[in-house]
């Protein structure tokens, strides 16, 4: 692994799952499993369930469980029974539906096409000339077509015949969607989200930053991203790999940085610590050294707060943040830990407010809440362990591994009965992949001793 910016696909039975690493330390991790992959940028024919005036607001049936939320001006919004086309803007999380636009956007290399919006914008990185390019070549080329665009930072210095390549495959997208809309029975999917992988991708490419590298564990998804990449991001061809043999996320030593991220404390270089409490209210961090540490609080301060920043991008933590530092007397230190914030925040894709000390001395953040944390993902928050489906996906990659060391032995897993239970029921699509991949069954038995977390795997 080289450093700079580094995604990491990993499949398994009943899950893929990406992450992040800038300069080789873990920045983001996402899961995609199988009973509720993600709709995250989708775009859907729903049909308008109920209108709330007042809450400037619309339930609209999507296809999902609950309907999802959509809110705009109170004269904006759709009549009930009507079919509206929307996108979704965030996932369903808890007891709350998906959130979703009517603002479509479809992302190409060079643009983002807005059909419901024509308007061009240019990005804010793209000053004087080039800016003044862009907007009047791209205002000239969608003028009779009703559509907007953004152009994205990557489109600075293109030759107008690549823009163009791009911009007419996106609005021919488009208007295909369209004549398909127009048969649509509601609800339904008219632009389905790409793979976890291809939108991992999409967006270090919205973030103006292309990955250095995109390892992949399984051939089918690099060929699906090597397709994908020929025809957006021709840049990223050469740097998809395929790395078999193993598993990926633990030669990478991302396993580790997961349960590590599960857990409350985080040791600071020095020996100070982070502890992290999740609430429904806030995210609470401490800050904490031992005594003989206290002459050097503000060194201490600031590689927390350098460490926060990662952590709660990590933990995908949001709403409000309150920290509570070594107290620091000077107004210039206290500054300075301000600084650092700023800076070190900047990189996340969420746009985290730096609200700064409060006249109690704590310091508070504000990040935008996207779907639930990894906490909430991994783990029974009433119990706060993994959660019996987590556990059941990570026997099956244990499974996996063994059966790839051990070729031609008979594999036996021994695991908590709600676990055994979970694979027999739920979880059985997830265990007959690895079914297919194993050539053959696996057995199960009960260890009755064990807890919820434990498992084993023997090979005879």
């Amino acid at each position: 692994m080289t450093g700079g910016l580094t995604l990491a696909v990993e499949r398994g039975p009943g899950e893929t799952r990406i992450a992040m690493l800038e300069d080789g330390l873990l920045v983001e991790i996402e899961h995609e499993r199988l009973d509720r992959a993600s709709q995250l940028g989708a775009v859907l024919v729903g049909r308008v369930i109920r209108v709330d005036a007042e809450l400037g607001a619309a339930f609209i049936d999507v296809g999902g469980e609950r309907p999802g939320f959509l809110q705009e001006r109170a004269e904006d919004l759709p009549p009930e029974g009507q079919t509206a086309i929307v996108q979704v803007a965030q996932d369903a999380r808890g007891e709350k539906g998906p959130t979703l636009t009517r603002q479509v956007g479809l992302s190409g290399r060079f643009h983002v096409l807005n059909p419901m919006r024509p308007e061009v914008m240019v990005s804010r990185r793209i000053s004087g000339a080039e800016r003044h390019r862009l907007r009047t070549m791209t205002e000239m080329a969608l003028a009779e077509t009703g559509l907007g665009a953004l152009l994205r930072t990557a489109a600075a210095g293109q030759s107008e015949a690549a823009l163009q390549r791009d911009r007419e495959r996106l609005v021919a997208r488009w208007r295909q969607a369209e004549e398909r809309a127009r048969t649509l029975k509601a609800p339904s999917v008219l632009l389905a989200r790409a793979s976890l992988a291809i939108a991992a991708m999409v967006e270090a490419g919205d973030r103006d930053r292309l990955p250095d590298e995109v390892l992949f564990d399984d051939a089918d998804l690099l060929i699906e991203a090597r397709a994908w990449a020929a025809e957006e991001e021709p840049d990223l061809v050469d740097r998809l790999q395929l790395r078999q043999g193993g598993n990926l996320f633990e030669a990478l030593g991302i396993e580790a940085e997961i349960e590590a991220a599960l857990e409350p404390q985080v040791m600071l270089p020095g020996g100070a610590t982070l502890t992290i409490e999740e609430t429904e209210a806030l995210v609470a961090i401490d800050v904490d050294a031992k005594s003989g540490q206290m002459r050097d609080r503000l060194a201490i301060d600031l590689k927390a707060a350098v460490e926060i920043a990662r952590q709660v991008r990590l933990r995908a933590l949001g709403g409000l943040i309150v920290v509570d530092f070594l107290r620091l007397s000077e107004r210039s230190d206290r500054d300075r830990v301000v600084a650092t914030m700023m800076e070190t925040v900047a990189d996340d894709p969420m746009s985290v407010q730096v609200m700064g000390w409060t006249r109690s001395g704590l310091f508070e953040l504000i990040r935008p809440r996207s779907g639930a944390s990894l906490a909430g993902r991994l783990t029974e928050r009433r119990r706060a362990v993994k959660s019996t489906e987590t556990v059941g996906l990570e026997a099956l990659r244990a499974i996996i591994r063994a059966a790839g060391a051990n070729p031609g032995k008979r594999l036996s897993l021994s695991a908590a009965g709600e676990v055994v239970r979970w694979l027999e029921k739920e979880g059985r699509a997830s265990r007959e992949e690895a079914e297919v991949r194993l050539g053959g069954s696996f057995e199960r038995e009960v260890a009755k001793d064990f807890r919820a977390e434990q498992f084993e795997v023997v090979a005879r």
